[in-house]
């Protein structure tokens, strides 16, 4: 076994036995409550004594009152309320690079959210990552394909997809000034759609269509030993997932955590 392949054994050790903590923290978005289907994801966070929940800005977009979150598993569902805030675009949001939302919760939608997720503390946002080749990156959501309404259990059926990756430092040309994104607002992965590695059997197969993604947190995992307690483990949210970029579907684009952070700021003047 070479160096390289014992490295990325370990890698993937490190991001499986984070997998349920990460999962407490990402929420599947779903319309139609009676036969209902997901159509993204968000992540919850919690500043101070803020609760938040991060998503991109066409997941929300005439869509607030259409977004329900399932409570408990047991098919219980819930709008969250609160104070929505979306960053301003100039032109179409399709257009938009940025892709920005983010709901302060209320009292009773967090009360709720507790039953069945826990909120991400501020200690476990990095809102400084320097881009590396290290394949430490993670993206973490709902799939529109692998989530589907059971009618005989009368209930939605999803399953948490994440794939490992690396960000395109890389590759042979400056692919942030090829597809015109800012560095210091997204990030670009990648995303093979036919090499994905299932972490759990360690074989190569093909992953699902990304739609349903847009809203999922990207996670780093720094090159470390593992930790007998696995909540010790040093990954941290670095990014919420917004597009792939239009012209070649290899490369896949989040919204640095610190874009939201400065727009939570401003809005709800909080101290972070």
């Amino acid at each position: 076994m070479t160096k390289e392949e014992k490295a990325t054994i370990h890698r993937d050790k490190l991001q499986a036995i984070t997998n349920k903590i990460v999962e407490k923290h990402t929420c599947l978005f779903v319309k139609n409550t009676d036969k209902p289907s997901g159509f993204a994801t968000g992540v919850f966070v919690k500043i101070n004594e803020h609760h938040f929940i991060f998503t991109a800005g066409h997941v929300a977009e005439n869509n607030i009152s259409e977004i329900f979150i399932i409570i408990n598993n047991e098919g219980r569902f819930i709008n969250p309320g609160g104070e929505w805030v979306i960053n301003k675009v100039e032109g179409e949001r399709e257009d938009d690079r940025i892709d920005v939302v983010i709901l302060k919760l209320d009292e009773l939608s967090i009360t709720e959210i507790s039953k069945s997720y826990d909120f991400l503390e501020k200690t476990y946002l990095d809102d400084s990552h320097n881009d590396t080749t290290y394949p430490g990156y993670s993206l973490v959501g709902f799939p529109e394909s692998r989530n589907r309404y059971n009618k005989y259990k009368g209930k939605l059926e999803r399953e948490l997809f994440q794939f490992n990756t690396t960000s395109v430092e890389g590759e042979d040309e400056d692919i942030y000034n090829k597809y015109e994104y800012d560095r210091s607002i997204n990030i670009l992965i990648i995303y093979e759609q036919k090499k994905v590695i299932n972490i759990l059997t360690g074989s190569k197969e093909t992953g699902p269509n990304l739609q349903g993604m847009s809203g999922s947190g990207l996670w780093y995992t720094k090159m470390q030993k593992i930790p007998l307690d696995q909540n010790n483990v040093d990954k941290k949210l670095i990014g919420i997932f917004i597009e792939s970029t239009m012209k070649n579907k290899k490369y896949w684009v989040a919204t640095r955590i610190q874009v939201f952070l400065k727009l939570l700021k401003e809005s709800f003047e909080i101290e972070i």
